[in-house]
């Protein structure tokens, strides 16, 4: 079966068409087109990078190779494609809160907040801070799914009074083969 031309009836909308309804915390109805969103945003961004004149050493090293895979272009450092975010916590805090935070976003975890940062910007250490970011968030400890298999509850045995009775049994086993045996056969009083 031939598919190479399998998709060529169907029309992809651009994303800046899709508009996403809300409502904030206090009831307030919000919608929000998510592209013209975040452009407002990364440009804030990006004037609070320019203004940041240190860089930490890793990418210093990066700018010196003068490979083809980071740059400097109007005061702004990429590092394989994307923006690299100096250390200033206020400003990765801020990045990690727009697009964590956001109510069209919706506390998506840790995972996904990397993706979403990840298409724009990089700094050392990112995933530690994402984690850290997504770990210290309330609302996504709250909802979070717990993958523990909760254990059947101990019970305390009486102790008995005389020998034999009570006992237990039980096989150990399979094991490898001797004599043609491969188990033991456990019997406690």
């Amino acid at each position: 079966m031939d598919t190479k031309e399998d998709n060529q009836d169907i029309q992809m909308l651009k994303e800046e068409l899709w508009i996403r309804r809300t409502t904030s915390q206090d009831g307030t109805p919000i919608v929000l087109l998510r592209q013209e969103h975040l452009k407002i945003r990364e440009e804030g961004i990006q004037e609070q990078i320019k203004k940041i004149q240190t860089r930490e050493q890793e990418v210093t090293r990066q700018l010196e190779k003068k490979d083809r895979q980071s740059w400097e272009e109007n005061k702004i450092v990429y590092i394989n494609g994307k923006i690299y975010v100096p250390r200033n916590r206020q400003l990765r805090d801020e990045i990690l809160s727009n697009n964590h935070n956001p109510p069209d976003v919706g506390h998506p975890g840790q995972h996904r907040i990397m993706e979403l940062i990840k298409r724009n910007y990089w700094w050392p250490g990112i995933h530690n801070d994402v984690q850290k970011y997504a770990q210290g968030c309330q609302e996504c400890q709250q909802n979070k799914v717990q993958h523990i298999k909760k254990v059947a509850p101990l019970y305390l045995l009486s102790t008995p009074k005389t020998p034999w009775e009570e006992i237990s049994i039980d096989v150990i086993g399979p094991l490898p083969r001797l004599e043609d045996k491969n188990a033991i056969l456990v019997v406690v009083d």
